[in-house]
């Protein structure tokens, strides 16, 4: 990887990219996950090799792609069965979690890939001890075999020998003679025999003995390795144990931060209110041009920031167990109409038409009205913010009408669009599309992450459906039962 030795990020991209595109045309799984795997050491090296005047979101999105290619990778070569490349992405996943301050995932990570250490370590022992074994039947069969040639070849003597005697009969003395003389010849290939076979088991003792020093090496390797991975394990309860305590008071400081802004929700909000109340009456009685535009501007800004404060009150309750449900019998095509009326000024300004599509004149359902009107109200916002041309339509409709009837909410634009791999980014906290024109919306990053908690709390779910130019479809569903429909 010379671009990435050499730091030049965006050529090595280009080229993981464009190798990765190469191996899944081939098919080549096992390209595939190399190429996953070189993709999410890149953008791990670029997130730790950045400046600390980069912003906190860049690092975020590299490490986040990081992980993402890691776990490809990881998966890939856990199917090929190549452990040892799935073990060294495994440390790299845990040094990515570690590195944004998920510690939990980190530890999972780096247990999994100590197991595959310990895995492939008794394989190799497993292996080393076959090979000797393997070695020695070949030495015993190799000795047998020696052994069994001089016996053939003794028996093959004696035959000739009787052979001999049949054909010498008549002459005994010759015969004895000759009987003695090979008797003599035998007994030196006998004693040759047993020589043989007496060296062949000392060398069977000799790899018997060192057979037993390799097996009594390997047991202490194998009882120091236990030892170390013991003292790891003991360590690794010690971090698991000092991260839960972390957690724990993170959860508690982060508890009494949402109880301290859920009691301070008047206090906050009661001295804005009033300041918006000066400014729209500084706004109607000033005759100043500048001045009035001035008065606007305070108007503007701080519906702004009551806006931005009521979201942030808003999760503070949630989070400090404190935000209570008032449900009641609620008119939904009433409150459709009336966010229909409440943002048409503001989509004829962007000269976008404003569309209100119900399914009855009237439809009853129990929900907490403030909170829909925020659902609402932050969906048909968000519609408009994000669309340069075209229309915003609101939809209501009923689906399986019975015992298991289903409300349907649905807002969708002609705007800007996303990826699907952002949609779920748009429901986390303070968090915004930062990459390519988003740039240019601006927002607390809270209104979508409410929105979601109050359609949860409601018992109900969100859907998105969007595509990069071709806008945004946000589709709620409420469960319910038909009270009255006209």
């Amino acid at each position: 990887m010379p671009y990435t030795e050499l730091q030049q990020y965006d050529e090595a991209e280009k080229s993981f990219l464009e190798s990765l595109s190469l191996a899944k045309k081939l098919d080549d799984e096992y390209g595939i996950a190399h190429q996953n795997g070189n993709l999410g050491e890149l953008y791990f090296k670029i997130s730790t090799n950045t400046d600390k005047s980069h912003n906190f979101d860049n690092t975020y999105t590299n490490i986040a792609k990081a992980i993402k290619h890691l776990k490809i990778s990881i998966d890939k070569f856990e199917s090929l069965g190549a452990i040892e490349d799935q073990k060294d992405y495994l440390v790299m996943l845990s040094d990515a979690y570690h590195l944004i301050g998920n510690y939990k995932n980190s530890l999972e990570s780096f247990k999994e890939a100590k197991s595959l250490q310990d895995s492939i370590q008794n394989l190799e022992n497993r292996k080393v001890i076959a090979e000797l074994e393997v070695k020695q039947d070949l030495l015993n069969k190799q000795k047998e075999i020696e052994i069994l040639s001089q016996e053939k070849e003794y028996q093959n003597q004696i035959t000739t020998y009787l052979v001999l005697v049949g054909f010498l009969v008549t002459g005994i003395a010759i015969i004895i003679f000759y009987f003695l003389l090979k008797n003599k010849k035998a007994k030196r290939i006998l004693e040759k025999n047993i020589q043989l076979r007496e060296k062949t088991e000392e060398e069977l003792r000799k790899n018997e003995i060192e057979l037993k020093k390799h097996q009594n090496h390997l047991t202490r390797l194998v009882r120091e390795r236990t030892k170390e991975l013991e003292d790891e394990i003991l360590q690794h309860k010690q971090t698991e144990h000092d991260l839960l305590d972390a957690i724990e008071r993170t959860e508690v400081a982060s508890k009494a931060k949402s109880v301290f802004l859920a009691n301070m929700s008047h206090e906050l909000r009661t001295p804005l209110v009033g300041i918006l109340g000066y400014s729209e009456l500084l706004t109607s009685i000033l005759e100043d041009t500048d001045a009035i535009e001035m008065a606007d501007g305070i108007n503007r800004t701080g519906n702004r920031l009551l806006s931005t404060l009521s979201l942030v009150l808003d999760l503070a309750r949630i989070e400090s167990d404190k935000f209570e449900i008032e449900l009641s019998e609620v008119d939904i095509i009433k409150q459709l109409k009336d966010t229909y009326q409440n943002f048409k000024a503001m989509a004829l300004k962007k000269k976008l038409r404003l569309v209100l599509n119900v399914h009855a004149e009237e439809f009853y359902h129990t929900t907490d009205l403030s909170m829909l009107n925020v659902i609402m109200d932050n969906l048909v916002n968000n519609a408009i913010k994000f669309t340069h041309q075209g229309e915003i339509t609101i939809e209501s409709a009923v689906e399986n009408i019975g015992e298991n009837a289903n409300l349907i909410i649905r807002v969708s634009d002609t705007g800007v669009g996303m990826k699907k791999t952002d949609v779920p980014l748009i429901f986390e906290e303070f968090k915004q599309l930062s990459e390519g024109f988003t740039k240019d919306f601006q927002g607390s990053g809270l209104g979508l992450s409410i929105t979601k908690k109050f359609i949860s709390l409601l018992g109900g779910n969100i859907k998105v459906e969007s595509e990069p130019g071709n806008g945004s479809k946000f589709t709620i569903s409420f469960p319910t039962k038909i009270k009255a429909v006209a």
